[in-house]
């Protein structure tokens, strides 16, 4: 299996040395072809970490981590999205996925539209700032 990084995982005064490893078979090879090591920074020890990189196609697929943003509960929509989609009777995962599934939706069709507006205000009061600075300028 490759690494990328440095060539030594552990420097101590001047000798340097390779001592964490991985190792992988024919089975893990064939599952994970390019799956790498890398060797990390220190950070409070002279020993660097090591990180196993798998495959980046394997990766690609999955969907981002859902976020929770806590200026949700300020919008006027949101305790009904919450009353809507969280049902205290279900499995607590299933719960879980069918809030998360509906705020996606809601934060990029409801609350998505508050973002929108605001970057287009304050774009708007950019421009009509820097008009006024012109037309306030005497001219020469």
């Amino acid at each position: 299996m490759g690494y990328y990084g440095t060539d030594y995982t552990l420097y101590r005064g001047n000798r340097s040395v390779r001592l964490d490893r991985c190792f992988d078979n024919a089975y893990w090879f064939e599952r994970f072809p390019q799956s790498t090591l890398q060797h990390l920074l220190c950070m409070k020890s002279d020993l660097r970490p090591i990180l196993l990189v798998m495959d980046d196609a394997t990766r690609a697929t999955s969907k981002p981590p859902f976020k929770y943003l806590s200026a949700w509960t300020l919008h006027k929509d949101f305790k009904r999205l919450v009353q809507e989609n969280w049902d205290n009777t279900k499995p607590l995962a299933e719960t879980i996925k069918t809030f998360s599934d509906a705020a996606v939706d809601w934060n990029r069709d409801v609350y998505g539209i508050v973002g929108k507006n605001k970057k287009q205000s304050s774009w708007l009061d950019c421009v009509e700032s820097k008009v006024a600075l012109i037309s306030a300028e005497p001219v020469t």
